[in-house]
């Protein structure tokens, strides 16, 4: 009997997680990499969040420094909004969205946007 086409999905997602998780934790301990923003974060509302932040969701604030986003200088705001500024506001803050993405990325949208149509008509 042949499994369905949803399960087909669903264990090829297993093993590509199970891959990426033996790929991401083999090899020799590697050195914390510090990388250094090509323009400087000087916004006092961006300042603020990432002050917060890196008291409440210390991860998010290191992920973020890993990334080309902190590395041109693009802050929170750029895809979360600023409404969102207290414990008390979290509801407000902005959940990016590929229309978001598309801002700054609309040719990698619309090709993510194209695979998941192809994606769709093959299941």
């Amino acid at each position: 009997m042949y499994p369905s086409k949803r399960m087909h999905f669903v264990l090829s997602l297993v093993v590509l997680l199970f891959v990426l998780i033996v790929a991401l934790t083999s090899g020799a301990e590697k050195k914390p990499v510090e990388i250094i923003p090509a323009v400087e974060i000087t916004d006092k509302t961006a300042l603020k969040c990432i002050n917060c932040h890196s008291q409440e969701t210390p991860n998010i604030v290191s992920d973020w420094k890993l990334s080309k986003h902190y590395e041109n200088g693009i802050d929170c705001s750029y895809c979360h909004g600023e409404k969102h500024t207290s414990r008390n506001d979290v509801a407000n803050v902005q959940i990016p969205t590929p229309d978001v993405c598309a801002l700054c990325h609309g040719e990698k949208v619309d090709e993510f946007k194209r695979l998941l149509i192809q994606y769709r008509e093959i299941n």
